[in-house]
Protein backbone atom coordinates (compact mmCIF):
# COMPACT_ATOMS: atom_id res chain seq x y z
CA UNK A 1 0.00 0.00 0.00
CA UNK A 2 2.84 2.52 0.85
CA UNK A 3 5.97 3.48 -1.28
CA UNK A 4 8.73 5.91 -1.10
CA UNK A 5 8.86 9.52 -2.20
CA UNK A 6 9.46 10.58 -5.88
CA UNK A 7 11.33 13.34 -6.35
CA UNK A 8 10.78 15.26 -9.34
CA UNK A 9 13.04 18.05 -9.73
CA UNK A 10 16.03 19.79 -8.02
CA UNK A 11 17.40 22.77 -8.44
CA UNK A 12 20.01 24.14 -5.63
CA UNK A 13 18.97 24.44 -2.60
CA UNK A 14 15.65 24.97 -3.72
CA UNK A 15 11.93 23.25 -2.57
CA UNK A 16 11.84 19.97 -4.13
CA UNK A 17 8.57 18.43 -6.45
CA UNK A 18 7.26 15.27 -4.94
CA UNK A 19 4.46 13.22 -5.86
CA UNK A 20 3.20 9.42 -4.59
CA UNK A 21 0.34 7.52 -6.09
CA UNK A 22 -2.38 5.40 -4.12
CA UNK A 23 -0.65 2.26 -4.37
CA UNK A 24 3.33 3.31 -3.69
CA UNK A 25 4.22 2.00 -0.02
CA UNK A 26 7.65 2.02 1.74
CA UNK A 27 8.85 -0.34 3.98
CA UNK A 28 10.02 0.31 7.64
CA UNK A 29 7.48 2.53 8.87
CA UNK A 30 5.64 1.65 12.69
CA UNK A 31 2.11 3.55 13.39
CA UNK A 32 2.89 6.06 16.53
CA UNK A 33 -0.82 5.35 18.61
CA UNK A 34 -1.53 7.57 21.02
CA UNK A 35 -3.16 6.70 24.51
CA UNK A 36 -5.80 9.13 23.52
CA UNK A 37 -7.53 9.37 20.05
CA UNK A 38 -7.66 11.87 17.84
CA UNK A 39 -10.83 13.87 17.10
CA UNK A 40 -12.42 13.11 13.63
CA UNK A 41 -14.53 15.11 11.45
CA UNK A 42 -18.66 15.47 12.17
CA UNK A 43 -19.37 12.45 10.20
CA UNK A 44 -16.30 10.10 11.10
CA UNK A 45 -14.50 9.65 7.97
CA UNK A 46 -11.49 11.48 8.96
CA UNK A 47 -8.74 10.15 10.33
CA UNK A 48 -5.13 11.27 11.14
CA UNK A 49 -2.02 8.88 12.11
CA UNK A 50 1.56 9.41 12.95
CA UNK A 51 4.03 7.00 11.41
CA UNK A 52 8.21 6.88 12.20
CA UNK A 53 11.10 5.42 10.45
CA UNK A 54 13.98 5.09 12.43
CA UNK A 55 17.23 3.96 10.66
CA UNK A 56 18.31 0.21 12.26
CA UNK A 57 21.46 0.86 13.78
CA UNK A 58 19.95 5.05 15.09
CA UNK A 59 19.64 5.58 18.49
CA UNK A 60 16.65 7.62 20.22
CA UNK A 61 18.25 9.47 23.05
CA UNK A 62 16.98 11.57 25.72
CA UNK A 63 17.72 15.12 27.27
CA UNK A 64 16.18 17.15 29.89
CA UNK A 65 14.01 19.99 28.69
CA UNK A 66 11.57 22.32 31.66
CA UNK A 67 11.53 19.38 33.99
CA UNK A 68 10.41 16.50 31.85
CA UNK A 69 12.23 13.83 29.50
CA UNK A 70 12.29 15.09 25.70
CA UNK A 71 13.37 12.44 23.05
CA UNK A 72 16.01 13.04 20.34
CA UNK A 73 16.19 11.19 16.82
CA UNK A 74 19.16 10.14 15.21
CA UNK A 75 19.65 11.00 11.58
CA UNK A 76 17.88 9.73 8.80
CA UNK A 77 14.35 9.26 11.15
CA UNK A 78 11.60 10.01 9.26
CA UNK A 79 8.10 10.70 10.89
CA UNK A 80 4.80 11.27 8.82
CA UNK A 81 1.32 12.30 9.38
CA UNK A 82 -0.84 10.77 7.11
CA UNK A 83 -4.70 11.94 7.06
CA UNK A 84 -6.96 9.77 5.32
CA UNK A 85 -11.03 10.60 4.36
CA UNK A 86 -12.44 7.49 4.78
CA UNK A 87 -10.57 4.75 2.78
CA UNK A 88 -8.59 7.73 0.53
CA UNK A 89 -5.13 9.15 1.66
CA UNK A 90 -5.75 12.95 0.84
CA UNK A 91 -2.67 14.20 2.97
CA UNK A 92 0.72 13.37 4.07
CA UNK A 93 3.46 16.07 5.81
CA UNK A 94 6.04 15.26 7.94
CA UNK A 95 10.16 15.57 8.33
CA UNK A 96 13.23 13.37 7.33
CA UNK A 97 15.60 14.00 10.30
CA UNK A 98 19.66 14.52 9.65
CA UNK A 99 22.79 16.97 11.45
CA UNK A 100 22.12 19.72 12.78
CA UNK A 101 20.43 22.24 10.47
CA UNK A 102 19.99 19.74 7.77
CA UNK A 103 15.96 18.69 8.17
CA UNK A 104 13.51 18.66 5.73
CA UNK A 105 9.83 19.21 6.11
CA UNK A 106 7.73 17.72 3.49
CA UNK A 107 3.80 18.41 2.22
CA UNK A 108 1.90 16.36 -0.15
CA UNK A 109 -1.79 16.64 -0.71
CA UNK A 110 -4.12 14.80 -3.15
CA UNK A 111 -4.69 16.77 -6.26
CA UNK A 112 -5.66 14.89 -8.90
CA UNK A 113 -6.17 11.37 -10.07
CA UNK A 114 -5.73 10.12 -6.65
CA UNK A 115 -1.95 10.97 -6.99
CA UNK A 116 -0.69 13.08 -3.44
CA UNK A 117 1.42 16.34 -4.93
CA UNK A 118 3.43 18.23 -3.19
CA UNK A 119 7.06 19.78 -1.77
CA UNK A 120 10.04 19.18 0.35
CA UNK A 121 12.10 21.85 1.80
CA UNK A 122 15.15 22.77 4.14
CA UNK A 123 13.31 23.22 7.79
CA UNK A 124 15.54 26.24 8.45
CA UNK A 125 14.27 28.23 5.03
CA UNK A 126 11.43 29.88 5.92
CA UNK A 127 11.13 31.96 2.84
CA UNK A 128 11.01 28.54 0.90
CA UNK A 129 8.24 27.28 3.71
CA UNK A 130 5.88 30.14 2.80
CA UNK A 131 6.57 29.91 -0.62
CA UNK A 132 5.59 25.90 -0.61
CA UNK A 133 2.39 26.52 0.81
CA UNK A 134 0.96 28.89 -1.41
CA UNK A 135 2.19 27.54 -4.62
CA UNK A 136 0.46 24.23 -3.03
CA UNK A 137 -2.84 26.14 -2.22
CA UNK A 138 -2.49 27.89 -5.87
CA UNK A 139 -2.28 24.27 -7.09
CA UNK A 140 -5.31 23.11 -5.46
CA UNK A 141 -7.17 26.35 -6.44
CA UNK A 142 -6.79 25.63 -9.99
CA UNK A 143 -7.70 22.01 -9.51
CA UNK A 144 -11.24 23.47 -8.66
CA UNK A 145 -10.72 22.89 -4.57
CA UNK A 146 -12.89 24.78 -2.65
CA UNK A 147 -11.80 27.77 -1.18
CA UNK A 148 -12.38 26.83 2.85
CA UNK A 149 -10.00 23.66 1.52
CA UNK A 150 -7.46 25.63 -0.07
CA UNK A 151 -6.89 28.11 2.68
CA UNK A 152 -6.71 25.49 5.49
CA UNK A 153 -3.89 23.76 3.35
CA UNK A 154 -2.60 27.34 2.93
CA UNK A 155 -2.29 27.49 7.02
CA UNK A 156 -1.24 24.15 7.47
CA UNK A 157 1.89 25.15 5.62
CA UNK A 158 3.04 27.39 8.87
CA UNK A 159 5.13 23.84 9.72
CA UNK A 160 8.15 25.39 11.88
CA UNK A 161 5.70 27.63 13.97
CA UNK A 162 3.79 24.93 14.90
CA UNK A 163 6.78 22.45 15.54
CA UNK A 164 9.05 24.22 18.20
CA UNK A 165 11.06 21.96 19.61
CA UNK A 166 11.11 21.26 23.19
CA UNK A 167 7.26 23.17 24.00
CA UNK A 168 5.66 22.49 27.00
CA UNK A 169 2.28 21.07 26.74
CA UNK A 170 -0.54 24.10 26.89
CA UNK A 171 -3.16 23.78 29.45
CA UNK A 172 -5.41 26.82 28.68
CA UNK A 173 -7.95 25.69 26.29
CA UNK A 174 -8.34 29.30 24.39
CA UNK A 175 -5.22 28.66 23.38
CA UNK A 176 -4.82 27.83 19.49
CA UNK A 177 -2.95 24.75 18.06
CA UNK A 178 -2.28 21.30 19.77
CA UNK A 179 -2.04 21.11 23.02
CA UNK A 180 0.49 18.46 23.51
CA UNK A 181 4.41 18.82 24.17
CA UNK A 182 6.84 18.92 21.73
CA UNK A 183 9.99 16.73 21.70
CA UNK A 184 13.94 17.38 20.55
CA UNK A 185 12.54 17.62 17.21
CA UNK A 186 9.40 19.37 17.47
CA UNK A 187 7.41 16.11 17.16
CA UNK A 188 4.00 15.66 19.03
CA UNK A 189 2.72 12.22 18.52
CA UNK A 190 5.61 10.15 19.54
CA UNK A 191 6.71 11.22 23.40
CA UNK A 192 2.63 10.29 23.83
CA UNK A 193 3.20 6.47 22.84
CA UNK A 194 5.45 6.57 25.92
CA UNK A 195 2.33 8.24 28.15
CA UNK A 196 -0.43 6.99 29.42
CA UNK A 197 -2.16 10.69 29.97
CA UNK A 198 -2.77 13.19 27.03
CA UNK A 199 -4.35 16.46 26.99
CA UNK A 200 -7.32 16.11 24.61
CA UNK A 201 -6.96 17.89 20.87
CA UNK A 202 -9.59 19.86 19.56
CA UNK A 203 -8.53 20.43 15.95
CA UNK A 204 -11.64 18.73 14.84
CA UNK A 205 -14.85 19.06 15.97
CA UNK A 206 -15.76 15.73 17.27
CA UNK A 207 -13.97 13.75 19.93
CA UNK A 208 -14.26 9.86 20.18
CA UNK A 209 -12.85 8.91 23.70
CA UNK A 210 -16.06 9.19 25.15
CA UNK A 211 -16.87 5.94 23.89
CA UNK A 212 -14.11 4.26 24.40
CA UNK A 213 -14.73 2.25 27.92
CA UNK A 214 -10.23 2.35 28.55
CA UNK A 215 -9.63 6.23 28.42
CA UNK A 216 -11.00 8.50 31.29
CA UNK A 217 -11.45 12.36 30.56
CA UNK A 218 -10.39 14.47 33.66
CA UNK A 219 -9.68 17.98 34.75
CA UNK A 220 -7.70 17.49 37.10
CA UNK A 221 -9.74 15.73 40.28
CA UNK A 222 -13.07 16.08 38.60
CA UNK A 223 -14.61 14.27 35.34
CA UNK A 224 -14.38 16.60 32.05
CA UNK A 225 -18.19 17.86 31.56
CA UNK A 226 -19.19 16.29 27.76
CA UNK A 227 -20.55 19.02 25.12
CA UNK A 228 -22.20 18.76 21.90
CA UNK A 229 -24.02 20.77 19.54
CA UNK A 230 -26.54 21.04 16.85
CA UNK A 231 -24.60 19.97 14.22
CA UNK A 232 -22.72 16.77 15.72
CA UNK A 233 -19.37 17.84 17.05
CA UNK A 234 -18.80 16.70 20.71
CA UNK A 235 -15.96 17.47 22.86
CA UNK A 236 -15.26 18.48 26.57
CA UNK A 237 -15.11 21.50 28.88
CA UNK A 238 -13.42 22.11 32.29
CA UNK A 239 -15.28 24.25 34.29
CA UNK A 240 -11.82 26.28 35.13
CA UNK A 241 -10.80 26.79 31.43
CA UNK A 242 -8.54 24.42 31.69
CA UNK A 243 -7.99 21.28 29.26
CA UNK A 244 -9.25 18.57 29.59
CA UNK A 245 -7.11 15.31 30.11
CA UNK A 246 -7.43 11.95 28.85
CA UNK A 247 -5.65 8.91 31.14
CA UNK A 248 -5.57 5.39 29.35
CA UNK A 249 -6.12 2.43 31.40
CA UNK A 250 -3.76 0.25 29.79
CA UNK A 251 -2.93 -2.30 31.96
CA UNK A 252 -7.36 -3.36 32.15
CA UNK A 253 -7.23 -2.58 27.88
CA UNK A 254 -4.19 -5.25 27.66
CA UNK A 255 -6.43 -7.83 30.21
CA UNK A 256 -9.65 -6.46 28.02
CA UNK A 257 -7.53 -7.53 24.41
CA UNK A 258 -8.47 -4.07 23.14
CA UNK A 259 -6.65 -3.87 19.72
CA UNK A 260 -5.52 -0.37 20.15
CA UNK A 261 -3.59 -0.99 23.31
CA UNK A 262 -1.98 -3.71 21.28
CA UNK A 263 -1.29 -1.94 19.05
CA UNK A 264 0.29 1.35 21.55
CA UNK A 265 3.00 -1.44 23.36
CA UNK A 266 4.01 -2.49 19.55
CA UNK A 267 4.84 1.15 19.20
CA UNK A 268 6.64 1.20 22.50
CA UNK A 269 8.50 -2.10 21.32
CA UNK A 270 9.71 -0.14 18.46
CA UNK A 271 10.66 2.66 20.16
CA UNK A 272 12.42 0.79 23.06
CA UNK A 273 14.44 -1.76 20.52
CA UNK A 274 15.90 1.48 18.84
CA UNK A 275 16.53 3.42 22.22
CA UNK A 276 20.05 4.47 24.09
CA UNK A 277 20.25 3.05 27.31
CA UNK A 278 19.27 6.98 29.11
CA UNK A 279 15.96 6.68 26.95
CA UNK A 280 15.03 3.49 28.09
CA UNK A 281 15.75 4.38 31.60
CA UNK A 282 13.78 7.74 31.12
CA UNK A 283 10.85 6.05 30.30
CA UNK A 284 11.44 2.86 31.67
CA UNK A 285 7.94 3.12 33.42
CA UNK A 286 5.79 3.09 29.81
CA UNK A 287 8.12 -0.13 28.71
CA UNK A 288 7.04 -1.93 32.11
CA UNK A 289 3.50 -1.72 31.95
CA UNK A 290 3.56 -3.68 28.21
CA UNK A 291 6.02 -5.87 29.12
CA UNK A 292 3.75 -7.78 30.65
CA UNK A 293 1.42 -8.50 27.89
CA UNK A 294 3.76 -7.99 25.16
CA UNK A 295 7.41 -8.59 25.79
Amino acid sequence: MWLALFVLALVGGAPVEISRGPGDAAGGFVEMVPPARLPTSVDGGDRIEVWLRIPPRGRVGAHRAGGRWSLDYPPGTVAERREWLRERLIDVRGVRLGEPGRDRFFVEHAITDGRLEGYEWTRARLDDERAVAAQLAERLRAAGSAAPLVERVRRLGACSGCHERDRAERRDAAALGPRRATDGAGLFQVETVLADEVPIEAHRPRDLNATDRFVRVQCGASAAEPTSDANGARGWRCADGGVPIARFDLRAALAGGDPRAESLCRARRYLYDHMSSVARAAFANAFRACRSAEW
